[in-house]
């Protein structure tokens, strides 16, 4: 998650990836959302990827299944916007 949070303070405004909330800087990062977490840090990827859960999902949908989304909701200390 560090990594996460160390990308999203070059973020200067909301974008596809990363939703930051107002005061987001270098110093106070104020992160509300990261999407296609897939794409930025391959170790998450892979612990969903090769999770029991995905077996399980294997099992019940059958073998036609798509990963779709990933996304992190983040709530910081002292406040910030509802997620």
């Amino acid at each position: 998650m560090n990594r996460l949070v160390d990308l999203s303070r070059e973020v200067t405004s909301s974008s596809r990836q990363f939703d930051s909330d107002q005061g987001n800087d270098r110093e106070t990062p104020h992160l509300r959302r990261v999407a296609y977490v897939g794409n930025l840090d391959y170790g998450l990827w892979a612990l969903c990827k090769d999770s029991v859960i995905t077996n399980i999902a294997v099992d019940i949908l059958g073998p036609y299944i798509r990963f779709r989304d990933f996304i992190i909701n983040f709530k910081w200390t002292g406040g910030g916007a509802i997620v």
